[in-house]
């Protein structure tokens, strides 16, 4: 998702996401999980001037710090044709878990989002494949589509997609008996 386009009010990815996993871990929290955020604010969690990989690094450990049961990582993706739209669930096959993740989460937050569902599919994205504990990569929406992009900064939207991730998070664990 890092494709360099111009969206309409030169939105940010990593704002809007943001908003939807707040949203996500104050549902998550509501019903008793415990949320370890990698970030809250517009700040690397590496030490500055840290590389890309040394950022998405830290993220990973975090999360197993945590001793986290799952790992999600929201994103907004992008396309050079501003046409190019829907929601992708990306996942690394370590295990059974990831693909059960990825297709609970699939089932619940692309219908709650009501963009075309572009599918649950492999991928070596690094946060997906050297986390040890299952893991997604969640694109949202297109934020270089003028319709999707509006939709992004929509707290009603941001709310719909959250409540559809929580769902896919409850399926999962009602699959997996709670792992």
């Amino acid at each position: 998702a890092k494709t360099a386009v111009k969206t309409l009010k030169r939105n940010k990815e990593k704002n809007v996401t943001l908003k939807i996993a707040t949203k996500l871990g104050d549902r998550l929290k509501a019903a008793g999980a415990k949320v370890v955020y990698t970030r809250t604010t517009d700040v690397d969690v590496a030490q500055p001037d840290a590389s890309g990989a040394e950022e998405l690094h830290k993220r990973i450990e975090i999360a197993h710090n945590a001793k986290a049961d799952i790992f999600i990582s929201i994103h907004a993706d992008a396309a050079t044709a501003r046409s190019a739209g829907g929601t992708t669930i990306y996942y690394y096959p370590k295990n059974q878990y990831d693909g059960i993740l990825s297709e609970s989460i699939e089932n619940k937050a692309i219908p709650a989002g009501g963009l075309q569902d572009r599918g649950s599919k492999e991928a070596g994205f690094y946060v997906i494949k050297k986390s040890w504990i299952p893991s997604v990569l969640i694109e949202t929406a297109f934020i270089s589509n003028p319709e999707e992009e509006r939709l992004l900064n929509q707290e009603d939207f941001q709310n719909k997609f959250a409540k559809g991730i929580y769902d896919g998070i409850v399926d999962y664990f009602n699959k997996v008996g709670g792992k």
